[in-house]
């Protein structure tokens, strides 16, 4: 007989934010619940450890969450953009948001357990 329970899986997703050239690069996930993303760090029943943090690392964490099969998942990565060469005022002056690469990649928890990068 099949159970119709949902399976659950511990799933342990690493964060960090760590310099780099021309500033700091961050990894971070959030899961899907409730139709939105949300941070996996602030979900109910997430275990954050914070992790010794190597050269260059600013910080580093483990998230552990008990996730179902085929739960979605996002993951962002950020880090600064390759700079030009320019005068110092332009350096100061340039605003955050665009001078930051963002980019995000859509996963799911497979049948064994495992995050699975779904392709575009």
């Amino acid at each position: 007989m099949a159970s119709s329970r949902t399976q659950l899986h511990t799933v342990e997703l690493l964060e960090s934010e760590k310099v780099v050239a021309n500033g700091v690069a961050r990894q971070t996930w959030s899961v899907h619940q409730e139709g939105c993303f949300r941070p996996a760090h602030r979900l109910p029943g997430a275990e954050v450890t914070m992790r010794s943090s190597g050269s260059g690392f600013i910080w580093a964490r483990t998230v552990a969450l008990k996730l179902a099969t085929g739960t979605r998942l996002e993951l962002t990565q950020e880090s600064p953009r390759p700079r030009e060469h320019s005068s110092t005022f332009k350096i100061l002056t340039l605003d955050q948001k665009s001078s930051t690469l963002r980019r995000k990649t859509l996963h799911e928890i497979s049948s064994d357990g495992r995050v699975v990068r779904l392709a575009r």
